[in-house]
């Protein structure tokens, strides 16, 4: 992950913006002001895992709501399937 100037990224201490890229490390403002420089390959690491902790948030809501969805599209159908079967809910 390259990093650029006048990005906004966060941490776990909070949203930054980058001010200045050196080789090794970064000049960043936090939202509340405070300037702080960090080392790159540290927040190259914790970037990509907050990347990827929202990513497998953002699926687990969308297989969610595709599990609701289903559930809400195909139940009717299959109480009635059920029921012509002979099988009802206080059968199972």
């Amino acid at each position: 992950m390259k990093f650029k100037v006048d990005v906004i990224y966060s941490n776990g201490i909070g949203q930054y913006k980058i001010l200045s890229l050196s080789d090794s490390t970064m000049q960043v403002e936090y939202s509340d002001g405070t300037i702080s420089t960090l080392t790159i390959s540290v927040q190259q690491r914790i970037v990509s895992r907050v990347v990827s902790r929202a990513m497998r948030e953002a699926d687990i809501r969308m297989l969610a709501e595709v599990k609701e969805r289903d559930r809400k599209k195909w139940a009717p159908a299959m109480r009635k399937a059920d029921m012509e079967q002979g099988w009802f809910p206080a059968d199972h």
